[in-house]
């Protein structure tokens, strides 16, 4: 449940951002306590399992994080 609570949170605040409620500033804020946490195996588990119950601009969003996290970029 807690996975579903961070993943859900990141997405509320992606919508709020596509909409223009949020700044990108304020995203990156909202994200934080995912983006920490998305190169553990636990939380990478979950998000294959859940990733479609996801709009795909989420989705997109989210693997643009895991991406720069494992190039050691950090988050986008």
């Amino acid at each position: 449940m807690y996975f579903f609570l961070l993943f859900r949170h990141g997405d509320m605040a992606f919508h709020q951002f596509e909409q223009g409620m949020l700044t990108e500033e304020r995203l990156k804020s909202a994200m934080a306590p995912l983006s920490g946490r998305l190169p553990l195996p636990l939380t990478l588990e979950f998000w294959e399992r859940s990733r479609a119950n996801f709009v795909p601009s989420y989705q997109a969003y989210v693997d643009s994080i895991l991406t720069q996290v494992e190039s050691g970029a950090g988050q986008p």
